[in-house]
């Protein structure tokens, strides 16, 4: 409910904290609640797995904006939208539940874009723009209804695979 309400507010500010770089406050809500979803993981070792794969989706974000930057042949969709794409793919791949996805999309990718504007040398970076949002909201859309659908199809073949035991174990007798 807190972040409901303070999210949307807080996107309308953003705070300098360099020369030439800004923060969206909004980023800063969203990295509170990441810290908060990672503080409640449990046990040890899930934490220190999603502390790496945040690293790796961080990397590959950054590198993967890196080479369509460098070379348009690696362009699927766009510029700006294929990073996105590729790395939420890589999460569908690494994690399933809804915290741990919150925690590496929103860490990984603002660790990706920082590391891209690093890369590139970008003036007036802005941590949280609109760009960077509109691809955390498909992210986030995209792994929960993915993976919800994963689970819908996990659940019905577990169904269907129990009606078939028993019908066929009925049968026996």
């Amino acid at each position: 409910m807190l972040f409901m309400i303070l999210f949307p507010i807080s996107v309308l500010f953003t705070v300098p904290i360099y020369a030439t770089t800004t923060l969206n406050m909004g980023v800063l809500v969203l990295l509170v609640t990441a810290v908060y979803c990672f503080d409640k993981l449990e046990p040890w070792y899930r934490k220190i797995y999603v502390l790496i794969v945040t690293l790796l989706i961080g990397i590959v974000y950054a590198l993967f904006g890196h080479f369509v930057m460098m070379d348009p042949i690696f362009i699927w969709v766009s510029s700006r939208w294929d990073p996105v794409i590729v790395s939420t793919a890589c999460v569908l791949l690494a994690v399933q539940s809804i915290e741990e996805q919150l925690i590496i999309i929103t860490v990984g990718f603002l660790l990706g874009d920082a590391l891209l504007q690093g890369m590139t040398g970008g003036l007036g970076i802005i941590l949280g723009s609109a760009a960077w949002y509109d691809g955390w909201w498909i992210s986030i859309l995209t792994a929960r209804l993915t993976a919800w659908c994963f689970e819908s199809v996990m659940q019905l073949g577990k169904n269907t695979a129990g009606f078939f035991y028993e019908r066929f174990k009925s049968w026996k007798k």
